[in-house]
């Protein structure tokens, strides 16, 4: 409790903490594996898997079960990511038994990070414009880059120098 107490006042995650973001960082590594999507960008991903795996591992070792009403409905629906995310648990956690209740939550948290994947082409080409300056243009760069991995900023430019850019270099211009 007070090595718990103290990395808290730090700032520090607690060693129980820092194992299980790198259990999470394993799962999204052989997910990526079975897969073919590259989920280790997808913060949002990582951050929902680490809340819901940090109450499901607690309810596991307490022996305690779980009732997760759409188990049979992502079974039928999302029965190729439900193998694959069987798979991926049973790799990463190998002396422990994950229910199937909770593998059909983490299929829900995988299958989020699919849509966000898809909602943007991979590759495509951006230019960034920013009438404030090129050190604005410069920080939203950094974020898009950070929040979309799969966007490539081509260049950043101001409004008169991105007149200047061929058509045929970038898919989109973000102002």
């Amino acid at each position: 409790l007070l090595e718990r107490a103290s990395a808290h006042s730090t700032g520090m995650l607690p060693a129980d903490d820092l194992e299980l973001a790198g259990t999470v960082r394993s799962l999204i590594r052989k997910m990526r594996e079975l897969d073919a999507n590259d989920y280790t960008a997808d913060r949002s991903l990582r951050d929902g898997l680490f809340m819901h795996l940090k109450a499901a591992m607690e309810r596991i070792t307490a022996g305690q079960r779980i009732r997760n009403p759409l188990l049979d409905t992502i079974r039928k629906d999302y029965a190729e990511l439900f193998g694959r995310v069987r798979q991926a648990a049973d790799a990463v956690f190998p002396s422990v038994r994950i229910p199937d209740e909770e593998i059909a939550f983490l299929v829900m948290h995988f299958g989020a990070a699919r849509e966000r994947i898809g909602q943007i082409p991979q590759h495509m080409r951006a230019v960034i414009v920013c009438t404030s300056g090129i050190g604005s243009s410069k920080m939203l760069a950094v974020r898009l880059r950070k929040e979309f991995p799969q966007l490539q900023i081509v260049e950043q430019a101001s409004w008169y120098e991105a007149a200047r850019i061929p058509r045929t270099d970038y898919d989109l211009i973000i102002s």
